[in-house]
C-alpha cells in the first residue's frame, strides 16, 4: 500500500509582514491517505481580502476530498496526459460546484426560502474565497502535481517554481469562477483550468514537496547565514527530505507538540520578525518594504514533504 511506502510531514510559519500588520497565517494544508493513494493539498489565501484563510481551509478540505474520491474511482492512476487533462477538467467543475453551494449557504438570508442576491454572494466571495491551490496526487502508477495559481514543488531534487504569468495584482484564484463573482477574469488558460505541472511514474519518486510561494524565499536564501549564526548557512531545501532529524523530530514543551519543520521555518525569520514586529520602546518601526531587510519570512510559508521509506 502506498501509505506504507511513504512518510510525510508539513511545516508552516506566519510571515513577518502579517505579524507586523496583526494578521494571522492565511495558508492551509492537508494530507489524506488510503490504500489506493496519497493526496496532499496546500492553499494560499489572498491577503488583500478580509478573511482569505477561511476559503483556504475550506479549499484544502474540499479539494482533497474530491481528489480522493476520484482516486478511489480509478482516476489519476495513469501517466497518460489526455486522461489526466480530462480528470482535471472534471475536478475543476466539481470544485466550483461545491463552492457555489457553500457560498449560497453562507449568503442565505435569514428568511426561510429566500434566495441570496447576486450582490450578497459576491460579498461572500470577496471576503473569503480567493486563494491559490497546489496539490500532489500519488497513486500506484503516477505521481501528479496540479495547481491553480502560483507556488512551488519539487520532485526528488528538482525544484520548480509555479509562476503567475498573468496579472501580478490578480493571480489565478478559484473564486473568479464562483457564481456571483463580479470580477473580470483574464483570458489566459491558467485562469480557467487546473494546470498539470508534473507527471512522473511513482516508481521513480523518492521525495516530493509542494509549497506556497513563500517557500521561494527560503530556497533563494540557501547560501545566506542562518539567523543568529555566524558560520552555518540556511542550506538547500533538499534537507527537508534528506535530513533525518529535521524531518522527524517533534519538539515538545513551550511549543506544545509541533513539527520541527515549522519551528525551523520560524527561526529563519525570527531575527527579522523581532526587529520589525517588536521594535524597541519609542523607536519607529521600519517599513517592511525597506531594502535593508531581506524577503526571507516576509510571507507565510507552508509546505508538505513526502519521502519514500528506506
Amino acid at each position: 500500500m502506498l501509505k506504507d511506502q511513504f512518510q510525510w510531514f508539513f511545516g508552516t510559519a506566519t510571515g513577518w509582514c502579517h505579524l507586523l500588520k496583526g494578521i494571522g497565517n492565511q495558508d492551509a494544508w492537508t494530507v489524506k491517505t488510503c490504500d489506493e493513494g496519497i493526496v496532499a493539498v496546500i492553499a494560499d489565501g489572498c491577503s488583500s481580502i478580509p478573511h482569505p484563510e477561511v476559503g483556504a481551509w475550506f479549499g484544502v478540505d474540499t479539494i482533497s476530498e474530491l481528489i480522493m474520491q476520484a482516486v478511489l474511482g480509478g482516476a489519476f492512476n495513469t501517466t497518460d496526459g489526455v486522461e489526466l487533462e480530462a480528470a482535471c477538467q472534471k475536478l475543476f467543475t466539481e470544485i466550483i460546484a461545491c463552492f457555489d453551494r457553500l457560498v449560497v449557504n453562507i449568503a442565505q438570508p435569514a428568511s426561510a426560502g429566500a434566495q441570496p442576491s447576486h450582490d450578497s454572494k459576491d460579498e461572500v466571495i470577496q471576503r473569503y474565497m480567493f486563494f491559490t491551490m497546489v496539490a500532489a496526487i500519488v497513486t500506484e502508477s503516477a505521481t501528479i502535481v496540479i495547481s491553480f495559481g502560483d507556488g512551488v514543488f519539487a520532485i526528488n531534487d528538482k525544484v520548480t517554481e509555479i509562476q503567475n504569468k498573468g496579472n501580478r495584482n490578480s493571480p489565478p484564484y478559484l473564486g473568479f469562477h464562483m457564481d456571483g463573482c463580479v470580477m473580470s477574469v483574464p483570458s489566459l488558460p491558467q485562469y480557467h483550468q487546473i494546470q498539470i505541472q508534473a507527471i512522473v511514474p511513482t516508481a521513480e519518486v523518492d521525495s516530493l514537496l509542494i509549497g506556497t510561494d513563500g517557500c521561494l524565499d527560503v530556497i533563494a536564501a540557501e547560501n545566506q547565514l542562518a539567523p543568529r549564526c555566524r558560520k552555518k548557512t540556511i542550506g538547500s531545501i533538499s534537507q527537508l527530505w534528506r535530513n533525518h532529524k529535521l524531518f522527524f523530530r517533534i519538539v515538545e514543551g513551550e511549543f506544545g507538540s509541533d513539527s520541527a519543520i515549522s519551528i525551523w521555518l520560524r527561526k529563519l525569520s525570527s531575527r527579522i520578525a523581532t526587529r520589525l514586529v517588536k521594535p524597541r520602546v519609542g523607536a519607529k518601526a521600519p517599513s517592511y518594504h525597506s531594502p535593508l531587510y531581506p524577503k526571507l519570512g516576509y510571507d507565510d510559508i507552508t509546505l508538505v514533504v513526502l519521502r519514500r521509506k528506506k
